[in-house]
């Protein structure tokens, strides 16, 4: 994946001033943003997607919509999944792993039928059951949600994913 990424740390007097003035470019680019205030600096990442962005990519940055705090971590290769399924036949085809906030890290795995997602969540049925993670899909998409070691499970509002979920526009 190909991801222009800019981060501006300033000091906390200037930053007010530095992220407005970036926020309106940004804005007027149509370019998604996000701000985040680390204590005595302040990060402000910007990040813009290539065409060759994966399927699963695109999920996340879809994602990012309705749940601002959720940001892409990685994305994943054949060689670099660590379930080492990816490409592999009735598997998934994409797959990156994301974080929303302190409260969980996630998965989004893209599949080439809905019938190959359902065997991948019958497999992790499992996982799901002994509250080690969520899993929520639709289609062919699979998102598998995974409490911090700080967070609950109770604490990953599996409804608000169910939603962005639904608004997604598959790639």
């Amino acid at each position: 994946m190909t991801v222009c990424r800019f981060t501006l740390l300033v000091g906390r007097a200037a930053r007010a001033g530095t992220v407005a003035a970036l926020a309106a470019v940004v804005n007027a680019s149509g370019v998604a943003f996000a701000a985040d205030d680390g204590g005595a600096a302040g990060a402000l990442c910007v990040d813009q997607a290539s065409p060759s962005m994966s399927a699963a990519a695109q999920i996340v940055r879809q994602l990012h919509g309705s749940i601002p705090t959720v940001q892409l971590i990685t994305e994943y290769n054949s060689t670099t999944d660590p379930d080492g399924l990816l490409g592999l036949p009735g598997q998934y085809t994409a797959k990156v792993q994301f974080a929303d906030g302190n409260t969980l890290t996630g998965y989004v795995e893209v599949f080439d039928t809905a019938s190959d997602r359902a065997s991948r969540v019958d497999a992790l049925l499992p996982l799901s059951q002994s509250g080690s993670e969520k899993d929520v899909s639709s289609g062919k998409l699979l998102l598998r949600l995974i409490p911090s070691a700080t967070a609950s499970p109770a604490a990953i509002n599996v409804d608000s994913y169910q939603s962005a979920l639904a608004a997604v526009t598959p790639p």
